[in-house]
């Protein structure tokens, strides 16, 4: 069976990040984003979209040759959530959509990969036959490998216990942030539900992390995404 594919473009000349060193941003990304799909592996095909490769090409304008770099990835027949109207769904879709998101990053972060930039416009919603709901998460060019702010750094990496899948309860807490981004899509008391989905992960919370991620009465209690 053939796979479709699409191609993914790091040409410092169109590049769309604001930096002052558009070819610097665009080695960033491609090296981030190659590296990352190379470590989560095991994840694509589901939460992230196949991986097929990095390839650099050389290309000649108005007498000089530069570098072009690409990757290969899978076709997800959906449309970025930015561009969707979420009233569109149902409330239990999106609570199916939210869910697979959550799933999805704690994923990544189990894997010691930080996405960095996860919002609407780097996930796809992908709708099957049968009209079930896939979210794909897309888009590793600004993420980390590491969960600290310096990963090289072994005793500052160790507190934040890398290989070690984190509970949802803490990390996707109201109170984090994480949900801010897709507050368009969540018309639920998100922290209540975020419980009952995440009951059973409660158990594998430890000490240790609860002080890293200090979860308090009064968090519990906002309600509202600004």
């Amino acid at each position: 069976m053939s796979q479709d594919m699409i191609a993914k473009f790091y040409d410092p000349l169109y590049h769309d990040r604001d930096d002052a060193n558009p070819f610097r941003a665009a080695d960033y990304d491609y090296s981030h984003e190659r590296a990352s799909y190379k470590r989560l592996s095991e994840l694509q095909g589901s939460v992230l979209p196949r991986f097929f490769g990095s390839y650099t090409f050389r290309t000649k304008i108005g007498g000089h040759t530069r570098q072009i770099r690409l990757i290969l990835l899978e076709r997800v027949n959906g449309l970025p959530m930015s561009r969707l109207e979420s009233k569109i769904f149902s409330t239990e879709e999106r609570q199916a959509i939210m869910r697979q998101i959550i799933d999805g990053e704690s994923a990544l972060y189990a894997k010691d990969v930080r996405h960095e930039d996860l919002c609407p416009r780097n996930v796809l919603i992908e709708r099957s036959e049968l009209g079930r709901v896939r979210a794909v998460i897309i888009d590793l060019g600004k993420s980390v490998i590491g969960r600290s702010r310096n990963p090289s750094n072994s005793a500052e990496e160790s507190q934040w216990f890398p290989g070690v899948p984190i509970s949802p309860l803490l990390r996707w807490n109201i109170y984090y942030g994480y949900p801010n981004s897709f507050g368009d899509w969540i018309d639920w008391p998100w922290q209540k539900w975020l419980e009952v989905q995440y009951k059973e992960t409660e158990s594998t919370i430890t000490d240790e992390q609860r002080q890293r991620w200090p979860v308090y009465d009064w968090m519990l209690e906002i309600t509202s995404f600004s």
